[in-house]
């Protein structure tokens, strides 16, 4: 592919989705895809070269990937489902808990954002959950969303790529 910049973001694409996936992590997928590219190598479908190495798109893998793991991190507590009150903001991974229960009133949004502040009814419906046959003791909500950081960030990249033009 001659265009560089539609290769990285390909790529980047494909690396989101294998991590939103947690069945695309499986070692029978790294199998699969590891056959499927040394087949594309040995029909000259894929060519490899080291001469134009890019470097800096693993380095902005590796500097995002540690930003999700920091934010993972210091961005969800978790805590006992019975202090669930009005106002938390449930994790997503809490959420799918919720899928298939039987309990009413459960909260379905993923979204992690302010839009997903549990009301009065879900709070207690997530307590209430906690007895049934699919609750947890414990539940993850988000602590904070700092967009200021992101912002920064983002601001910053673009004031690299900016000057290097």
């Amino acid at each position: 592919m001659e265009n560089e910049i539609v290769l990285a973001l390909l790529s980047f694409i494909l690396i989101l989705t294998v991590m939103h996936f947690p069945c695309l992590r499986s070692n029978i997928s790294l199998m699969i895809s590891a056959s499927v590219s040394v087949l594309l190598l040995a029909l000259h479908i894929v060519t490899l070269s080291f001469e134009a190495f890019d470097y800096r798109s693993y380095l902005l893998v590796i500097g995002i990937q540690a930003l999700r793991h920091i934010a993972d991190k210091y961005n969800y507590a978790e805590i006992p489902t019975e202090d669930v009150r009005k106002g938390y903001i449930l994790s997503m991974n809490t959420v799918v808990c919720f899928i298939g229960s039987k309990i009413n009133g459960l909260p379905m949004a993923m979204t992690e954002d302010l839009r997903s502040r549990l009301s009065e009814e879900e709070a207690e419906s997530v307590v209430r959950w906690k007895g049934s046959k699919q609750g947890s003791e414990t539940v993850t909500i988000v602590k904070k969303i700092p967009f200021a950081i992101f912002i920064a960030l983002g601001v910053l990249v673009f004031l690299i790529l900016e000057v290097k033009q």
